[in-house]
């Protein structure tokens, strides 16, 4: 369920790096004249680059696949001349062979094929071309290349507006495209989105997300054609997305369409998202008006300050019910982007601030994560304004209980020296016991793997999901910061009875149905409906079988989806965090299935993966899906049948980062429409049902060795509680592996008065870190060093490592940028290119980047510039 996103998405990211660090600079878009007849073909095919190696004139473009390609040329040769065409007469001939999307650019130029130029179509209504079929049923999209940003970025910025024409006709036809039945299209490329204006169209393009076999078209005479209608008062937001840093201030501008004689009002509300009202920001609501003539106006969103680091959150903003003859316009919904100000700490195991899905209790104890107010009885010494803690307490009577939480992967805690916890003493006199646990039985082969975990989908109909398994996303994307989920679908996800529950017959049910016109998405009244369901925070997965058997539903247009994201995707983003799509359907494709991983530098469009063809259309039957997962090793199977294997040694894989060994969640969805997904079926029939008869998780039975320590409740309050790993004893001949922790767990003797309640558990830092290895990652490394020093401690480097560089590699932030670490010394921050010199300057303090630390982004660390005396 990743982007699939044209090459030209790929290459506009570099030239963006490039522009970001000065090293070229944007181009300033020109002007052409307006013409009415855009591209007669007479001229050849000129092709160039502008300043920014932007390709320029007609340019092709295609997925990675070896079976797809490409190629345009001109002929005056085609199987039958263009109706009413002089002799001779030049048109385009395009061959495609399209697995995931191919087509051809063209970007208009200047005269020298250095330039990239614009024409004004806002008069027009349309374009026209005429077309050469096969009649082969392929859909193919034409693209124009609207507005840039201001200044234009370094890239292909362009913002696209598509639509589909359909190949349903041998020979000539000529096929009017009229402007207002274009869609935006979503490429990745960081264009704008601020509506189909007209006025610098940078180009257009041809082509296909797929062909069921090689195919040649022509086309001939792309013009503009009829007069633009009057163009309708709509009041709309300007951006989808307004981003703030915790405790500022938002502000959201709405503008019309065109000035208005009269006064027009709309309402705006916050609504939902991931920040939650009155914690993250504070919810607002009212009407803003607009007198004659003004254009422009705003409200403000304000935003609440806190110490603790949750990562980006969203809250949607909506317009509603607008005055004056205005209707509401493009886009309606946009999301407010909370950027945190304090940096992710690797060290923090869990601070409880959602409920904590990922802990235990026994039968007799039940969990809950109360908020404490700051000043009020029990809280926390120096907490925020509000803290949410961990509390555990037994459901009946008084006697011993346990609680804790399983790790999917064992956790390498070797560098630090302990465990830290604030904890709520009773001043019982009593012991807490605290046990780790190291598993012996290792990942194992698919030849040990047993069930381990499943969800049979066994309850009563109407029945949701279970909710310590399944959460849900909500709506288009928008508050995700990603409109049409990054691949422009059309469908609304909601958490409602109507989208996903049993069916009493032993399956969930994922109804995918149309909207009833009361909800909004990026594109205006929502088309349909539909549900996504993830386990993120409350079931993780690292190896094993994963498996899943579900009947798809049918029709064009209709995506149904099982897969896994990496569970660090709010620390390191996609596609660093890595995505495994154990199967992927559209209904476009009614014989095929995918399998795909998507990777840095391999993702969208360029991701690897295979397809399987079934002798009959998937949606005649239920299919068994599954991948089989070991450290460097993933492969995929239908019904028990292997059609694709990945491992770091592939060829398409050299030079590529394997990111797959670290724990993932699952999600199961339906999307329509979109990038992949493709046009919808103007014959589908909804609703359509996708049914999951089970979701199974095979594994190795774990085999825990204990190492258990004590802290006495000789206290009453808060008090934080340090227990080194020295301390964790086992039986006879037993040694606790740090290196391999897989469970933490406390456990409660009877007789305590209240349930017990502690918060932010976390691995004690160490005062003094040596660096050992140059490497990105594990024992010895600058990250595990980084990650484990106190506040103010020093991190040493051994002398070994003098006349070499370390580079740790994360991933780009989401503007595809980069940035530098420094060290402090003297009270200032020092260029990292400082020499190191033992002595004064033995124990530097790494200093935090903020934005670095916060985007997980490249860091730089040459020791070669280092001096060891």
């Amino acid at each position: 369920m990743s982007p699939r996103q044209p090459w030209f998405a790929l290459i506009t990211i570099c030239a963006g790096l490039l522009a970001g660090m000065g090293l070229i600079a944007p181009a300033v878009p020109a002007r052409a004249a307006a013409p009415l007849v855009v591209d007669t073909f007479e001229a050849g095919l000129p092709a160039g680059h502008d300043a920014n190696n932007n390709p320029i004139g007609f340019n092709t473009f295609q997925d990675p696949n070896a079976a797809t390609s490409v190629a345009i040329a001109t002929t005056a040769a085609p199987p039958v001349a263009v109706p009413g065409a002089g002799n001779p007469n030049n048109v385009l001939k395009i061959d495609l062979n399209v697995v995931s999307y191919a087509g051809f650019t063209h970007s208009f130029e200047n005269p020298a094929l250095d330039q990239w130029v614009t024409q004004d179509w806002s008069a027009y209504e349309g374009i026209s071309f005429w077309l050469y079929g096969n009649n082969s049923g392929t859909t193919l999209f034409v693209d124009v290349l609207d507005n840039r940003n201001s200044p234009p970025h370094a890239n292909d910025d362009a913002e696209r507006w598509s639509i589909d024409v359909i190949d349903n006709v041998s020979g000539w036809r000529q096929i009017q495209l009229p402007f207002a039945n274009m869609h935006r299209k979503e490429v990745g490329n960081g264009a704008p989105n601020d509506g189909f204006g007209l006025t610098e169209v940078y180009g257009w393009a041809l082509g296909s997300i797929t062909t069921p076999s090689a195919q040649t078209y022509y086309v001939d005479d792309l013009a503009l054609y009829g007069v633009a209608p009057v163009r309708p008062l709509t009041v709309g937001l300007t951006s989808t997305s307004y981003p703030v840093t915790e405790g500022g201030t938002a502000t959201v501008t709405a503008k019309l369409s065109k000035p208005s004689p009269n006064p027009v009002t709309v309402s705006y509300a916050t609504t939902f998202g991931a920040a939650v009202p009155n914690r993250d920001y504070t919810p607002v609501a009212g009407t803003l008006t607009f007198p004659p003539n003004v254009t422009q106006q705003s409200f403000s969103v304000t935003t609440i300050n806190n110490s603790k680091y949750q990562g980006e959150r969203g809250v949607l903003v909506e317009l509603a019910n607008p005055t004056g003859g205005a209707a509401l316009g493009i886009p309606p919904v946009a999301r407010v982007n909370i950027l945190d100000n304090e940096p992710y700490d690797p060290a923090l195991l869990d601070d409880f601030e959602t409920y904590p899905y990922l802990w235990s209790a026994d039968s007799k104890a039940v969990l809950s994560n109360p908020e404490l107010a700051a000043g009020s009885p029990g809280a926390l010494p120096g907490q925020g304004a509000y803290e949410h803690v961990l509390q555990v307490g037994q459901k009946n009577g008084n006697g011993t209980y346990a609680f804790g939480r399983s790790f999917p992967i064992g956790q390498d805690w070797s560098d630090s020296g302990g465990l830290s916890f604030w904890y709520y003493g009773q001043n019982s006199g009593k012991n807490i016991e605290v046990k780790l646990a190291n598993n012996q039985a290792g990942v194992g082969t698919p030849a040990d793997w047993q069930l381990a975990w499943s969800d049979e989908f066994n309850s009563k109909r109407g029945t949701l999901p279970n909710a310590s398994v399944w959460g849900y996303e909500l709506g288009d994307g928008t508050v995700n910061g990603i409109p049409g989920w990054g691949n422009d679908e059309l469908e609304y996800y909601t958490n409602s009875a109507d989208n996903a529950a049993t069916d009493g017959q032993g399956n969930l049910v994922i109804t995918t149905k149309a909207a009833n016109g009361s909800l909004q998405c990026y594109y205006g009244p929502c088309k349909y409906t539909s549900a996504r369901l993830l386990t993120k925070s409350r079931f993780e997965v690292a190896y094993g079988r994963v498996e899943a058997r579900v009947k798809v539903p049918r029709g064009a247009g209709l995506w149904p989806a099982f897969w896994m994201l990496g569970s660090d995707i709010d620390q390191v983003n996609w596609p660093q965090a890595g995505e495994i799509d154990i199967m992927e359907h559209v209904g476009r494709l009614p014989y095929q299935i995918f399998g795909t991983l998507h990777g840095p530098g391999y993702s969208g469009g360029q991701s690897y993966g295979r397809s399987y063809d079934f002798a009959q259309p998937v949606a005649d039957n239920f299919h068994t899906f599954a991948v089989e997962w070991q450290p460097n090793k993933i492969v995929w199977y239908v019904d028990g049948i292997q059609y694709h294997q990945a491992t770091p040694n592939d060829a398409f894989l050299q030079g590529k980062q394997w990111v797959y060994n670290h724990p993932f969640y699952m999600l199961l969805n339906v999307a329509i429409g979109g990038n992949f997904g493709g046009a919808v079926g103007a014959n589908i029939s909804l609703p359509q049902t996708t049914l999951v008869d089970y979701v199974r998780l095979y594994q190795a039975r774990p085999r825990l060795v204990q190492f258990a320590a004590t802290f006495r409740d000789s206290f009453s309050g808060w008090q934080q509680v340090r227990i080194p790993f020295t301390a964790f004893q086992g039986l006879p001949g037993q040694t606790l592996d740090l290196t391999n922790v897989q469970r933490i767990s406390l456990q409660v003797p009877g007789g305590m008065r209240k349930p017990v309640q502690l918060d932010q558990l976390r691995l004690a830092c160490a005062n003094d870190v040596t660096v050992t290895s140059t490497a990105d990652s594990g024992t010895g490394s600058l990250r595990k060093a980084l990650g484990s020093v106190c506040v103010g401690g020093s991190v040493h480097f051994a002398p070994a490592l003098a006349g070499q560089t370390i580079t740790l590699t994360s991933g780009a932030d989401r503007a595809g940028q980069e940035c530098h670490a420094g060290w402090e010394r003297g009270g200032r921050a020092d260029d990292q290119r400082q020499p190191y010199r033992p002595g004064a300057d033995r124990q530097r303090r790494y200093n935090r980047n903020r934005s670095c630390a916060d985007a997980n982004q490249r860091l730089w660390l040459p020791v070669s510039r280092w001096r060891v005396e």
